[in-house]
């Protein structure tokens, strides 16, 4: 089977067209040294878009040949679309962002929602999502202080905290840190 090709803005099977990504970052390259300018760094970046097209067998199968030369992964989103996520290089935000929606561009669907990070960001995203998570009653047990003293700690940025709904939740992490400053003293 012949490799996965760009034809009539869909994947299919023709003609080669060169790879959006490559292209973006030769054109910037080129533009960027015909100015005399330094050569620039490329930084890796991450990208979630998730699609307008309900999650499915078929959507999943089609979405991966999309991302799949971009260490690219294909889930259900939260609200039931097709979400792709996968890494480009880029020299900055702005080309990160036109290179996603270029490859985008070659899908029969349209984007919901994109999302542009430094593969940094999106790691250190990531990690917090999945990090343990106290209430204040039970970071203020494990700091030894009151449950209000722990929320004056959250509301002058001194324990990092993160509002869902109307409720504060304290990252585990956090407290340890705070507790090996405070024991460090």
């Amino acid at each position: 089977m012949a490799a996965n090709t760009v034809t009539g803005g869909r994947v299919g099977d023709g003609p080669s067209i060169p790879d959006p990504a490559t292209v973006i970052v030769a054109q910037l390259d080129t533009t960027h040294e015909a100015r005399g300018a330094p050569a620039m760094t490329t930084t890796t970046y991450n990208v979630v878009a998730e699609l307008d097209v309900p999650y499915g067998e078929d959507a999943a199968d089609s979405a991966i040949e999309l991302v799949a030369d971009y260490a690219g992964a294909v889930a259900r989103s939260d609200f039931g679309w097709t979400e792709v996520t996968f890494t480009i290089p880029a020299t900055g935000l702005k080309q990160a962002s036109t290179t996603a929606l270029a490859i985008l561009d070659t899908t029969p669907w349209g984007a919901r929602s994109l999302r542009v990070l430094t593969t940094e960001d999106y790691d250190r995203m990531v990690d917090r999502v999945d990090a343990p998570m106290l209430t204040p009653a039970q970071a203020a047990e494990q700091l030894g202080i009151s449950r209000q003293a722990v929320h004056k700690l959250i509301t002058t940025q001194n324990l990092a905290a993160r509002r869902v709904g109307t409720r504060w939740l304290v990252p585990a992490d956090a407290v340890a840190r705070r507790l090996e400053t405070v024991q460090s003293r």
